[in-house]
């Protein structure tokens, strides 16, 4: 497949990440819950209760990750730079990545034929990233997170998507809140013996076991740029009691990379008021970031 259309894919599934994300800041949980013999609906749900705890979940619309490791995921950032002299990434670097990790490539596969959902209400997001989730008795189980739309899932015609705007996604989420909440259910499946714990790549087989434990829902949306998503950190490896990250070595990446990230989105901003207060255009409005 050819890079360029592998790489054109990535914007819009990254948008509906960076949304869904926002979504997730109001999961507050207790301390935890999960036998590892069984578990019911009825002791799920008895388990989630709203005490000011946060859980900032990172979500994706794809069902695995593109890379198994932090190196890999490096080497495909520098494999998707673009080039000065053509603003688009080098097909034999790409390639040879590629060839290097099979698992990109088949989630390249992936993305070549995954059908585009028309709204971000009829998506299902994924939590890829395995959690390890402890009951009051102390019994400790493997998990993924997933929010199941309540809403049917409708593909993007051909057409559709060569009319789209870039921001449809998000029009189309403020036009359906105007109308009516959205909804989804959030799915938690639980880890059998054998299945990957460490490597977001591995999909696990669909038959393993899955408890509805709540219900999200979502009544209005503000912009990311003026809202109150804008000063968050979006850590993965910010829980509430009873929930910790797994072995995953790219969830403490992820944390460590997300806080200067944030830091340093925070000291722009700071700039910009202060240059503004001073009566001076802030260097982001001019494109010159520092």
């Amino acid at each position: 497949m050819p890079a360029s259309a592998w790489h054109s894919r990535l914007p819009a599934l990254a948008a509906i990440a960076l949304i869904v994300s926002a979504f997730a800041l109001a999961f507050a949980w207790t301390a935890g819950f999960l036998s590892p013999l069984k578990l019911t609906p009825a002791q799920a749900l008895g388990r989630v209760s709203d005490d000011g705890q946060e859980w900032r979940m990172a979500m994706n619309s794809f069902p695995f990750f593109a890379v198994s490791s932090i190196e890999a995921f490096h080497e495909q950032v520098m494999a998707s730079t673009p080039l000065p002299d053509t603003g688009k990434p080098d097909p034999e670097r790409m390639k040879a990545f590629l060839a290097r990790h099979p698992e990109a490539a088949r989630f390249a596969e992936w993305a070549k034929t995954a059908p585009w959902p028309t709204s971000f209400a009829n998506t299902t997001h994924n939590g890829i990233n395995t959690s390890r989730f402890t009951s009051h008795d102390g019994d400790k189980r493997h998990v993924r997170c997933s929010m199941q739309p309540q809403a049917p899932f409708v593909a993007m015609t051909p057409q559709q998507r060569k009319d789209a705007s870039e921001d449809f996604l998000s029009q189309d989420l403020v036009d359906r809140l105007a109308k009516a909440p959205l909804r989804w259910d959030m799915l938690v499946t639980l880890a059998e013996p054998g299945d990957s714990i460490t490597d977001p790549s591995q999909e696990w087989p669909a038959d393993r076991q899955q408890v509805n434990v709540d219900r999200v829902v979502i009544e209005n949306a503000q912009p990311q740029a003026t809202g109150p998503c804008r000063d968050l950190n979006f850590d993965p490896l910010l829980l509430p009691a009873g929930v910790d990250g797994s072995e995953d070595p790219i969830l403490a990446a992820r944390s460590a990379v997300y806080s200067p990230s944030f830091n340093r989105r925070q000291s722009e901003l700071g700039h910009g008021r202060a240059a503004e207060a001073a009566g001076a255009t802030p260097a982001a409005a001019t494109g010159n970031t520092p």
